[in-house]
């Protein structure tokens, strides 16, 4: 047991040392003693000694190195734009100029094979000779000579037609084999990056493409490029070069498909195209799942997936071939699915797999033309991210599927494909775990804007609903929404005053929008919802409830009351009365001593309404009823304050005994 935890933490010390290593010789030894370490050849504290010393040399090295150069250490950045940055513009414009002459100015099979040899030459004379005087030029001289081969092969390829397609990808696959190989011999990142921009820049002068099959087998040498890339990598600077590639394989990726879009290629080679870059960027994160410490390869290639899977989503929009959208979603899927089981299980990294393939099949299926369809994939993705949401990694699919599925809805709003989608997110509302004021605000909202739409799409339509509906049932609708939300099992002991105030404000203005509405039945339901909204609501349980809150549903009832249109001004007498009949009662129970004044004061004024203005223009036996109904509603008020006076009176004589 001793003995492996000593192993364990030798190996630990050397990754780190090779991960701390500027210097190709201290790499190398690292790594061979790693090697011994693992055959058995030394033993772990040999090892760890070893290390030990090396380490100790390497940093006296490189502080003398330091000591000997103190003009280029306060010049880095000068001299790493002058020799790093200007190489590789040097090496872009050389190997564009080379290209343009490829595909402009050559003709013959014979002139074909010469630039084979004079790309081949080029990289000779830079490894023989050049690089004994001139190491870091040489590797520049090597990157260019490198992406010249790949210039001529595809020059012989699509211009010349000197090779066919299975020869163009097997020298594809002997210049990679061969730059990998040297670029590690050499371990240097100049010969690597340029000879992956060499293989790019070959791309910029095609203006079309004579076959489907021409472009297919681009796409292959391409393909075979990048992995190749990938799956070999440098020992130094490896992360910048993966970066570098990672952004060339997504620009070039993008201006490929333009370029084949408007040579009018088809949609299934297009199609090609984007999953095996797919794929690739796929396969780079996995490959480097475990070299990297801060997870930059991890974020980088996310960037790259999202930006491919776009395309996807606008080669389907653009092109109208559903059933390559199709095709392009279930293959995403697939490899997603496959890097997903791939992963370490204990790696929650592994569920952007997840997000990839549901994230095309959102963007797909949301903006299609067929609304099935549009539900069908809104509605399975939101289903399974709810019914999957105890899975923290999930939280966020469930968050953006909720959305799709309120902005699909709304955008549904003139069939019944609305309906559904709005039942979807109420009905699911119990699987609600994680964000839940969130999901009950998305869900809220979502409705209301539906129900919105439905109104004004049956108004346009001449449907015989008028729009001013949506208040009273918009207010019902809160109202419904609020109690399940706090009845649910999972919800019901949580923390809710944001919901709770954001849905009462906007009952409050679905309440008062219609004030000065002409249209009678629509105030009666609104006066009808206010009430049973503010009973259900306004309560403890809710943290609603504080002193006086019945006084504000009195004052919302009177004032519908008194702006009411109802034909004759004793009806809002006769409500009013009502109301401060309910506050006297309310306020004695509640022993509210402000409730039971203020309906005190409200029975006054209505019984001088009466008197001053209401019977002026009212019939007889109007003014018959109203006097009676009034007069009823006075002397249970007085009944209720005799009751009160001696059960008071009881209570003294009871203490006094």
């Amino acid at each position: 047991m001793n003995e492996q935890g000593n192993r364990e933490r030798t190996e630990q010390k050397l990754s780190e040392l090779m991960r701390l290593s500027k210097e190709p010789y201290f790499s190398r030894y690292v790594a061979q003693m790693k090697k011994d370490l693992e055959e058995g050849v030394a033993t772990p504290l040999q090892v760890e000694r070893e290390a030990d010393r090396s380490y100790a040399e390497y940093q006296r090295r490189m502080r003398d190195r330091e000591a000997a150069q103190p003009e280029l250490k306060t010049k880095s950045v000068e001299f790493k734009i002058g020799i790093h940055v200007f190489s590789l513009i040097g090496a872009l414009f050389i190997l564009a100029a080379f290209v343009t002459f490829g595909f402009y100015f050559l003709k013959g099979a014979f002139q074909g094979i010469c630039i084979y040899m004079a790309a081949f030459a080029l990289v000779l004379f830079s490894e023989l000779f050049l690089r004994r005087k001139m190491q870091k030029f040489a590797g520049v001289i090597t990157g260019i000579g490198i992406g010249c081969l790949y210039a001529a092969n595809i020059v012989n390829y699509l211009v010349l037609h000197l090779v066919n397609g299975i020869i163009a990808v097997l020298l594809t696959l002997l210049i990679a084999a061969a730059t990998i190989w040297l670029s590690r011999k050499r371990d240097s990142v100049v010969i690597r990056l340029i000879g992956l921009i060499g293989c790019y820049v070959c791309l910029y002068p095609i203006h079309g493409f004579e076959t489907e099959l021409s472009f297919f087998v681009l796409t292959v040498i391409l393909f075979i490029v990048n992995v190749a890339g990938v799956l070999f990598p440098n020992q130094s600077r490896a992360a910048a070069i993966l970066a570098v590639h990672a952004a060339l394989n997504v620009i070039f990726t993008g201006a490929l498909l333009i370029i084949a879009g408007l040579d009018h290629v088809q949609a299934t080679y297009l199609a090609a195209l984007l999953l095996s870059s797919f794929i690739f960027m796929e396969i780079m994160a996995f490959v480097n799942r475990k070299r990297e410490k801060d997870n930059e390869i991890f974020i980088i290639t996310c960037i790259g997936s999202g930006l491919l899977l776009f395309m996807m989503f606008l080669l389907e929009t653009i092109t109208g071939e559903q059933l390559v959208g199709l095709i392009m979603a279930a293959v995403t899927v697939a490899v997603s699915m496959l890097f997903f089981l791939l992963w370490e299980k204990e790696d929650e990294r592994k569920w952007a797999q997840v997000y990839f393939a549901a994230g095309l099949f959102l963007l797909i299926g949301a903006f299609s033309d067929q609304p099935v369809e549009q539900t069908i994939t809104v509605g399975v993705i939101f289903l399974i991210a709810r019914i999957g949401n105890r899975q923290r990694q999930l939280t966020a699919l469930e968050a953006i599927a909720a959305v799709a599925v309120g902005l699909t809805g709304i955008g549904l709003s003139g069939s019944v494909y609305a309906y559904i989608l709005a039942a979807l997110l109420v009905l699911l509302s119990f699987r609600i775990n994680k964000l839940y004021v969130f999901h009950e605000i998305v869900t809220t909202a979502s409705v209301l804007v539906i129900w919105f739409l439905k109104c004004e799409w049956f108004r346009l339509y001449n449907w015989g609903m008028d729009g001013k509906w949506f208040y009273p049932v918009a207010v019902l609708l809160l109202m419904l929404l609020f109690l399940l939300f706090h009845h649910l099992q999972g919800l019901r002991d949580k923390k809710q005053e944001v919901y709770n105030i954001v849905s009462l404000c906007f009952i409050g203005i679905f309440c008062l929008l219609p004030l000065f509405e002409g249209h009678l039945w629509t105030r009666i339901a609104i006066m009808a919802a206010g009430t049973l909204a503010a009973f259900l609501l306004l309560r403890k349980r809710y943290g609603l409830y504080w002193k006086g809150n019945t006084l504000l549903w009195a004052g919302f009832f009177s004032l519908y009351s008194i702006t009411g249109n109802f034909g004759s001004p004793v009806v809002s007498s006769i409500l009013i009365m009502a109301v401060a009949f309910f506050l006297v009662g309310i306020g004695f129970r509640h022993k509210e001593k402000m409730e039971r004044i203020t309906g005190l004061v409200l029975a006054a004024l209505v019984c001088l309404k009466l008197v001053l203005y209401d019977f002026r223009e009212a019939e007889l036996l109007y003014r018959m009823i109203v006097f009676l109904i009034v007069g009823v509603m006075a002397l249970g008020i007085s009944f209720l304050y005799m009751f009160l006076e001696k059960k008071m009176a009881q209570k003294k004589a009871e203490v006094k005994e």
